[in-house]
């Protein structure tokens, strides 16, 4: 990878779905590098990471299909939870390949899925169908 290798871009991602005891920097970071280059996890002065998910940057090659979701364990290896993650401010990006660069109107498939059925989508912050990772 160059210095002129566009297709590395960071995005803060939100992951929603993990318990309160969840919502920690360690578990951030093992998402984000999971996924990516984690760059930073967002957390309060007191490096706890508060709300109703956490924060992280994460440094990704968007030539590739963008993660729906991310299993991780908990606990004593005990609980695995499905973690929903959501990219924040994607420009151009296509719901039915998950791909940064072309939207839905400029998709070759358009025509072939009903984009009123938001299940026969496969991608979007608004899709909770079952995750196949």
């Amino acid at each position: 990878m160059g210095w002129n290798d566009y297709s590395l871009t960071s995005f803060w991602i939100q992951l929603h779905n993990l318990p309160l005891h969840g919502r920690t920097k360690e578990i951030g970071e093992l998402i984000g590098h999971r996924i990516g280059v984690c760059q930073e996890v967002e957390t309060d002065e007191n490096g706890k990471c508060l709300g109703r998910f956490v924060r992280i940057r994460v440094q990704l090659d968007i030539s590739s299909p963008l993660r729906r979701g991310s299993r991780v364990m908990l606990g004593n290896d005990t609980e695995i939870v499905l973690v929903d993650l959501r990219y924040e401010r994607l420009l151009e990006f296509c719901f039915i390949y998950g791909r940064v660069g072309h939207s839905i109107k400029e998709c070759s498939l358009r025509f072939e899925v009903d984009v009123s059925d938001l299940q026969a989508l496969n991608y979007g912050s608004w899709l909770r169908a079952s995750y196949s990772f």
